[in-house]
């Protein structure tokens, strides 16, 4: 299973609470997936590959994504989902 974190914004920038709860979602999720396999499925989290810091297009709002930058995301994260494919197939 794939976490991907909650991403860096303008929103998020501009607003300490939604920051220290953006932050607080990551690191348990980050946790989460360092305490190993559960069951029959592996999480594994990684940091959004987008962000406002990193000049990906958001809506006016600076909360949401532009379409753009969906495209991009599934591009990021493309390597990420077919190499843990390959590790489920071994």
């Amino acid at each position: 299973m794939l976490s991907v974190g909650v991403p860096d914004s303008a929103f998020v920038r501009h607003n300490s609470e939604a920051n220290g709860r953006r932050n607080a979602v990551n690191a348990a999720l980050r946790s989460l997936a360092g305490s190993g396999s559960s069951g029959n499925f592996t999480l594994r989290y990684v940091d959004c590959p987008v962000s406002h810091a990193g000049g990906d297009p958001f809506e006016p709002d600076g909360l949401h994504f532009a379409s753009v930058t969906y495209d991009r995301l599934g591009e990021r994260l493309f390597p990420v989902v077919k190499e843990m494919l390959g590790q489920t197939s071994a």
